[in-house]
């Protein structure tokens, strides 16, 4: 089982999860020796350029060869927008730069296709593929969504396009558990609960976030309640708790 740490609380986290450009077309990916290792296929740097680290498995929309490591360190690729879509059963990596255009299948890639560096380092964000979805990782939360991602280097902001329009993810997924640890609504992602990123009726972009909250009883027995939370990933606001009523009654008898 995974931990994240959160408020000097450890929240149990399902593991189930996996951890879970260019010289454009003609030129595809060359090989950065001098890159530093990391885990995803595809990192945005501090300062903001984007670059590959290993030699991914991927290929080409046409199929016909292998996605490489991309460019030299010195030759990463500046003002770059990233794209995560699925299209039908694949999923695609897109790049639109001033340098060029390029697309990619990434569907059988098994590593994470977007690392985006944090100046705290354990913050670090990562973009996967979780199942049939795609995962949105920090500090050991994951969101997933079926959404396409849009990632703008620059200023490492994400953005998902949803049915009403594009929205960028204001709050990350561990910042909207965190925003509930510290309220004392939850202290447990349930263990067979997973944050979705999704859309509310009115488009707001929101975490459904299935927890519990551990209530001490009298110092006699700690039982473990069902709490269904719904949290703004724009604002970080709690818009809806749904938990029996009469924790919301007497709730604050054990805060």
């Amino acid at each position: 089982m995974l931990f994240a740490k959160i408020v000097g609380i450890k929240i149990p986290v399902v593991s189930n999860m996996k951890k879970t450009l260019p010289i454009i077309s003609s030129v595809l990916f060359l090989l950065s020796a001098v890159s530093p290792v990391s885990a995803a296929f595809l990192t945005v740097t501090k300062d903001g350029s984007v670059r590959t680290n290993v030699l991914g498995d991927a290929t080409s929309e046409k199929g016909d060869m292998k996605v490489a490591s991309v460019i030299a360190s010195a030759k990463q690729v500046a003002d770059a927008t990233l794209s995560i879509i699925k299209d039908g059963e694949k999923s695609f990596l897109s790049i639109e730069s001033p340098t060029g255009n390029d697309r990619k299948d990434v569907t059988s890639l098994t590593q994470d296709i977007v690392e985006i560096e944090q100046d705290d380092a354990p913050k670090t964000i990562t973009i996967g593929k979780v199942d049939d979805n795609f995962g949105i990782s920090q500090a050991g939360i994951t969101a997933l969504t079926s959404y396409p991602i849009h990632i703008n280097a620059e200023d490492r902001t994400i953005s998902v396009a949803t049915g009403s329009g594009e929205r960028i993810v204001h709050i990350l997924p561990d910042e909207a558990v965190e925003t509930l640890v510290r309220a004392n609504i939850i202290n447990v992602l349930s263990q067979d609960g997973q944050v979705v990123l999704g859309e509310s009726d009115t488009g707001e972009l929101t975490y459904s976030i299935p927890a519990e909250r551990n209530i001490n009883l009298f110092n006699i027995h700690t039982v473990q309640v069902p709490v269904n939370t719904t949290v703004s990933a724009t604002s970080g606001k709690v818009l809806k708790i749904d938990q029996p009523k009469w924790l919301t009654l007497f709730g604050f008898l054990f805060s």
